[in-house]
């Protein structure tokens, strides 16, 4: 039975999914905080390195997001999420075990590949159920809610790291993603993907160039090369370059490590209630494209003032406010994608949109850290606010045209 505004009935399948996946995010998210400071103890030799293990998932991505969608085809969501889920739980475990380049290399290759399966599994099953009246909702709460296993991977796990270690941190997650195995055979639907493939490959092709298309994938690429990207990878990085590796705060002495944990950790703790109201918010009356856009231009002038040195307690509150805004973009974004998908064949558009934003995470992490040695941290975020403020004047001069997502 399809979603629509009088019946959420379907929403259940995309809860019980979106927990699944939280708990899988946990490891994957806890990296982002851990490594950039506590990289020696996992074997590494250099910062570069962390920037490729952050990266390289991303990368791997690309080639294998067009054979998952296939594969969804022919597997039910079911068996796609119940492999992901298993395949999550070991390797994070094994995160704990390896102590080389190569080592981690090949387990961040592999994350990759289950995070797509999970990832993918979700948005087209939301395809098949919501309508355009509450597609934007929809997402909200399945964003709000998978993201959780953020709010824990990077609070608690930069708090572990940084007083039992890698190790201890690595074990715990994966034991959490392990247990989630047998609710992905219990609860997760399994229901298959009406996929449209009767039009030549050509004419598929051909719709990708149509505007509402091209540009939803350009935005889902450039929202998460800024906050997936550079902004989760390069926090701590950014809190020990300005106030040092730890920080005198209310009478303690707290790691940077914890002290960006905590900050990114607090748009997982408003995302379950703050994504659904920004989704609800995107399908009323203002158009879905105004709103894009001037959330679009708030979080490239937050992200301008990141780089600068001031009192602490300040600078927390322009990080939250860019988080607020991170929210926003991520939820809208998604539900615009959906909304070009409608009318496409939709396993492309969505294939291509989650490989747009794979690509968009993938390079945050290796360009920016490639932009800090050579030019300083400030540059990274100076020119990923370009980026947003340009996305943003084209949406906003694209308005009367991309009106018609809403």
């Amino acid at each position: 039975m399809p979603i629509t505004a009088d019946n959420n009935k379907p929403v259940q399948s995309v809860v019980v999914v979106a927990i699944i996946t939280a708990a899988c995010l946990m490891g994957d998210s806890m990296l982002y905080i851990v490594l950039p400071t506590h990289w020696q103890e996992a074997g590494l030799d250099s910062l570069w390195e962390v920037g490729i293990l952050l990266s390289i998932n991303r990368f791997i991505r690309l080639p294998l997001t067009p054979l998952i969608g296939w594969a969804y085809a022919h597997i039910s969501v079911r068996r796609g999420v119940f492999a992901a889920v298993t395949l999550t739980g070991i390797l994070t475990v094994g995160y704990g075990c390896v102590n080389t380049f190569i080592g981690w290399l090949v387990l961040r290759c592999v994350w990759g590949i289950a995070w797509t399966c999970l990832r993918m599994g979700a948005y087209l099953m939301i395809l098949e159920c919501a309508d355009e009246s509450c597609r934007g909702v929809v997402f909200g709460r399945y964003n709000g809610l998978f993201r959780l296993g953020s709010l824990v991977g990077m609070l608690a796990g930069g708090v572990i790291a940084d007083t039992w270690g890698l190790t201890t941190t690595a074990f715990a997650f994966g034991a959490v993603a392990l247990i989630t195995v047998p609710f992905a055979i219990l609860y997760v639907p399994p229901i298959r993907v009406a996929l449209k493939e009767a039009e030549p490959v050509w004419q598929r092709l051909q719709r990708m160039t149509e505007p509402l298309v091209y540009r939803a994938l350009i935005t889902g690429m450039v929202i998460a090369l800024a906050f997936q990207g550079v902004v989760a990878s390069s926090l701590s990085y950014l809190v020990r370059m300005n106030w040092g590796a730890s920080l005198y705060l209310g009478g303690i002495w707290v790691g940077a490590a914890s002290i960006a944990g905590m900050l990114q950790a607090l748009r997982w703790s408003w995302e379950p209630w703050l994504a659904p109201w920004f989704g609800r918010f995107s399908d009323g009356k203002m158009h879905r494209a105004k709103v894009l856009a001037l959330m679009l231009l708030a979080a490239a002038l937050l992200l301008g003032i990141m780089p600068f040195r001031m009192p602490i307690w300040l600078w927390m509150i322009a990080v939250g406010g860019m988080q607020i805004t991170a929210t926003a973009l991520t939820t809208i974004g998604d539900a615009a994608a959906a909304d070009a998908a409608v009318n496409q064949s939709r396993t492309t558009v969505m294939t291509l949109y989650v490989m747009a934003t794979d690509i968009g995470a993938a390079l945050g992490p290796l360009i920016g850290y490639l932009m800090a040695d050579l030019w300083g941290v400030g540059s990274m975020y100076w020119a990923t606010a370009g980026l947003l403020a340009a996305l943003a004047f084209w949406w906003f001069s694209g308005n009367r045209q991309a009106a018609s997502v809403a």
